[in-house]
């Protein structure tokens, strides 16, 4: 379970930060920014890779990495950019962590 949510936790920090990177305009050039994305973006799959190598179930590894991700982009929406935050993704967030929940309790 816990190496579950530590590689989750990695892969989704790494997209997240990608995806902030470029909606701030620091992405100006493929080739300017190649040597930092490049790595992410191997970072990100060989963290799904792991993720999915747990015994924590290939579905629920997923779902867990969407919660993840949704949490973070809440958080840098929110937090650092100063942007509101809508519903829809404050719900879908909020099922994902659910669904994790209850595969976690459900005996």
């Amino acid at each position: 379970m816990f190496q579950a949510v530590f590689w989750a936790g990695l892969a989704g920090a790494a997209a997240t930060a990608m995806e902030f990177a470029y909606f701030q305009g620091w992405v100006t050039s493929w080739w300017r920014s190649a040597w930092w994305i490049l790595p992410l973006g191997a970072l990100v799959n060989f963290s799904i890779y792991q993720l999915l190598r747990t015994d924590f179930g290939w579905l629920p590894s997923m779902v867990l990495f969407g919660a993840v991700t949704a949490t973070l982009r809440i958080g840098l929406a929110f937090g650092v950019a100063h942007e509101a935050v809508t519903a829809p993704n404050v719900v879908s967030a909020l099922v994902m962590i659910a669904g994790v929940s209850l595969k976690l309790f459900w005996r």
